[in-house]
Formats: C-alpha cells, sequence, structure tokens
C-alpha cells in the first residue's frame, strides 16, 4: 500500500468565522498544485464551523479535522504542527483566502533548489478597498549578508509578523522543536518567525501577493486586552531583532535601528490609543497616560511624537491630542473607501462620453 506523502501540510486554526469558512477552504482546494494535505483545527468553535470542516472533510481525503477545546490560534496551529507530515508547511488563517496559483508557482521556484524558507507579499482586504504590500526583491538570499538585508527590507514593510505568507520547512520546526508560544496572545506570530529565521540559511522571496488577509470587525486589537504588557512585549521583540542583526553592518543599519525605535514608540501610542476603543473613562484614560509619563522609558523614544507629547507631563493636553489622533485614524479607511467610490463613478462617466 502506497504511504501518502504530501509536499505541503496546510494548517488553518478554525474558530466561530463560519461566515468565511467556505471561502478559506474552497481557496485551498483548488489549488492547481494537488499534493498538499489540509489540517483544519477546530478550536472550539461554538458556531457551525467545526460541522463546515466535517462536512469537507467527507468530500476531500486530503483534509483532516481535528476538534480541540478553546485554547487560541497558537494551540490550534501547534497541534496542526504536531500532526503535519508534509515536507513544508503554510499556515492560512480561517477568515482569509489564497490565489489560485499559490502552491503551484511556489513550488516551481524552490523545486530542486536547497531552501529553508519562502516569502511573499499579502493583500489587506478592507470592506471598501485593498492594498498590496510585496516583498521588495524576488530570488534567493543564501548567505548571511543577503539574508540580513532581504529580512530587513521586508520588516519595513511589515512582512515578517505573520506565519501566513511564509512556507517553512517542516524538518527545521520539528528538530528545533519549534512552537507558537500558548502564554502570549500579542506578537505570538512575530516570535515564532524570528525563531524560525534564526534557523535559515536560505530565503527564497517571490515578488507576487498570494495571500488575501482579511480586515474586520472581528480582528479586533488585541492591545486594548494587554495594556498592562504591550510595551514589555514589544520591547522584547525588538531586542529578538536587535540580536538577530548584531554583526549587520551594512547600508541600512542605521534606518533600520530608526526603525526599531519607532516600533517602540508606536507601543506607546498602540497603549494610549487602546483606550479610546475600549471606551475608556477620562479618569482610565489619565491613570494609564500617568503610568507611562512616570515608566522612566522616555528618553528612549530619541525626540519623537509621544516623546514630545509625554515631556509635556500635561495629562489633559496629551489625552487631547491622542484623542484626536485616534478619531483620525478611525476615520482614513472609511474616508479612502468614499475616495474610491467617487473616483469609481468618475471614471464610468468619463466612459460614456
Amino acid at each position: 500500500m502506497e504511504i501518502y506523502s504530501p509536499q505541503i501540510s496546510v494548517i488553518v486554526p478554525v474558530y466561530n468565522v463560519k461566515q468565511y469558512l467556505h471561502k478559506c477552504i474552497d481557496s485551498i482546494l483548488s489549488q492547481t498544485f494537488t499534493n498538499f494535505e489540509l489540517l483544519l483545527i477546530d478550536d472550539g468553535s461554538s458556531d457551525d464551523s467545526g460541522s463546515i470542516c466535517d462536512e469537507y472533510a467527507k468530500l476531500d481525503l486530503r483534509i483532516q479535522v481535528f476538534h480541540k477545546k478553546n485554547g487560541g490560534v497558537s494551540a490550534a496551529r501547534n497541534l496542526g504542527i504536531d500532526k503535519a507530515i508534509g515536507e513544508w508547511i503554510c499556515f492560512v488563517d480561517s477568515d482569509d483566502w489564497i490565489e489560485k496559483e499559490t502552491f503551484l508557482e511556489i513550488i516551481d521556484n524552490i523545486e530542486e533548489k536547497k531552501i529553508d524558507l519562502v516569502i511573499w507579499g499579502y493583500r489587506l482586504v478592507y470592506p471598501n478597498y485593498s492594498n498590496e504590500i510585496n516583498v521588495p526583491i524576488s530570488g534567493c538570499s543564501n548567505n548571511k549578508t543577503a539574508i540580513d538585508e532581504l529580512l530587513i527590507m521586508c520588516d519595513f514593510q511589515k512582512l515578517l509578523e505573520s506565519p501566513c505568507n511564509k512556507l517553512y520547512y517542516t524538518k527545521i520546526i520539528k528538530e528545533r522543536m519549534l512552537k507558537f508560544d500558548t502564554n502570549l496572545s500579542l506578537m505570538e506570530d512575530s516570535k515564532f518567525n524570528w525563531n524560525y529565521f534564526n534557523s535559515v540559511q536560505s530565503i527564497y522571496s517571490i515578488k507576487k501577493t498570494y495571500y488575501n488577509y482579511r480586515i474586520n470587525h472581528n480582528r479586533e486589537s488585541l492591545s486594548a486586552r494587554h495594556i498592562d504588557n504591550l510595551i514589555e512585549i514589544r520591547t522584547e521583540n525588538v531586542a529578538k531583532r536587535l540580536n538577530f542583526f548584531v554583526n549587520y553592518d551594512g547600508k541600512y543599519k542605521n534606518q533600520y535601528l530608526s526603525f526599531l525605535e519607532k516600533d517602540i514608540e508606536m507601543a506607546h501610542l498602540e497603549l494610549i490609543l487602546a483606550l479610546y476603543a475600549s471606551n475608556a473613562s477620562l479618569k482610565q484614560r489619565s491613570e494609564n497616560i500617568r503610568n507611562l509619563i512616570g515608566r522612566g522609558k522616555i528618553d528612549s523614544l530619541n525626540g519623537g511624537f509621544i516623546y514630545k507629547l509625554l515631556k509635556t507631563q500635561n495629562v489633559f493636553f496629551i489625552d487631547t491630542i491622542l484623542k484626536s489622533r485616534y478619531l483620525t485614524n478611525r476615520s482614513i479607511p472609511y474616508l479612502f473607501g468614499l475616495f474610491q467610490k467617487l473616483r469609481t463613478k468618475y471614471v464610468k462617466q468619463l466612459s460614456c462620453f
């Protein structure tokens, strides 16, 4: 009897996404490359998501469904890693979908090459518009300097945080016993990735957007639920990156250091803006701002936007400015969507003449 040996193991953690799940699974099953297994990890869904997974498993022998008690996306992905038998591992979130040629084009690019990681771009899909974020260069990076500079350029584009626009070599994950940290619900993906990057000697990058990342109200900012340790988690993440590039002295060094400093500044900003998103009272916001002022870490921001605000030590002024910034940022997607609609209408009118 021939042993089934899929080339790719696709791991999809599933939790209460019945309205999106069909599109996600269909996009995987419609791949022109067929040698894969699909592992659907039902993380204790309370809607019909688990039943939808079971129905698909009846239709396609490549699908395996695992039902587990709710433990979060990291635990679900870890179970998928344990069950995966493919040469490569790919993660897809159940809200999202992938392009039809994804696996075929990726495998065609890396076949007969010694590759430890593949990375590609993704498309942020909002209700009214989409935005592509792409890898800056295509091809194989197989020495330390080339790998460092590829990762730095990808980090500038925010392409390194998610596991869903990458193909991982299963042997590396299992030999290094790499897992997602179930004690984290914020930046656990980034921690997994940087642990993995430490084990790679070659990366293949593809300048295409194969992955569609759905932005919707269910994907609320986790910072609102991690107010106390947001800055500590972000600081640890920055430390991992600094450690990875400790010997890097190339052309992007100063620019990258500024980028990482900005990352800590953004953590301070997210920390405060999360309070507006959660409708915190003025008293709660004021207490949080005072805590930030008293942290003693302001000088690390090197004169950035938050630095200048916090140095005023005027709680009411800081709250007013940040609330205005929150309301402006929240309006941008809607204003951009309206602009796109008006532009489309205008183009259609012109075409009538």
